[in-house]
């Protein structure tokens, strides 16, 4: 969500004459997938610059350069992936919305009182995180986590028709095409973090966790994917 917003917002300041546009066209991405804190969001940035006076001309600097800058190109491994169609526009939006809570949960500083997997660290707890982040690491982010590191948690894949979304039970064939070639793993929470926090390569994550690359990226895929699960289930 972050980098849509401020994208948005890069183009408001830099007077881009097709400012309002952009943002109505992200509205639009995000009424499609029901995200409805980035709604608010864009339509509240469309409202603050609705009288702004945009250039003439589309000179100078794009806005996701100018983004880049501020941002410090923390995303620029899920992008990568994205547009080598690695990752869905979806999976994007997961990794976008997971990296803000965390980064909110650092500069809050209740980091200090529970760890990514959502367990207690100290006494600590609280913070001073936005409303919508608090709701949103309380009852999405926790649940997600704690499924990411639960012991009897699976991943399953059909190896016959590639079907990914056997989540919830462990099964012995693939309930779409009967076939008995089921693919299991282990959620990998620390690999998802990298990559989507602390913007880390796939290449490099793989090798730090002693897997094949494609392995990594399906579990990355996976992870995200579970995430929209809790985002379904959270409406």
């Amino acid at each position: 969500m972050q980098i849509v917003v401020e994208t948005c917002r890069a183009a408001f300041d830099l007077r881009k004459p097709d400012a309002r546009r952009l943002t109505v066209q992200a509205i639009e991405r995000a009424r499609r997938i029901d995200d409805r804190a980035q709604q608010r969001a864009l339509a509240e940035l469309l409202g603050i610059n609705r009288h702004r006076r945009l250039g003439p001309d589309d000179a100078g600097p794009t806005p996701e350069t100018l983004v880049r800058r501020r941002l410090g190109n923390r995303q620029d491994t899920i992008e990568a992936l994205v547009r080598h169609r690695a990752l869905s526009w979806a999976q994007q939006a997961a990794a976008l919305q997971i990296a803000e809570v965390c980064e909110a949960l650092t500069a809050s500083l209740t980091a200090r009182g529970f760890g990514w997997d959502g367990s207690r660290v100290d006494g600590a707890g609280g913070g001073n995180m936005p409303e919508r982040l608090a709701a949103l690491y309380h009852h999405r982010y926790l649940p997600w986590a704690r499924w990411m590191t639960a012991p009897e948690s699976l991943f399953q894949a059909c190896k016959a028709c590639g079907r990914e979304d056997l989540l919830l039970q462990r099964l012995d064939a693939c309930e779409q095409c009967g076939s008995r070639r089921i693919w299991r793993d282990r959620p990998h929470l620390p690999l998802v973090l990298s990559i989507a926090v602390y913007a880390a390569g796939l290449k490099q994550c793989a090798q730090r966790y002693r897997m094949h690359q494609q392995r990594a990226l399906r579990l990355l895929k996976l992870g995200f994917d579970r995430w929209g699960d809790f985002a379904k289930e959270d409406r």
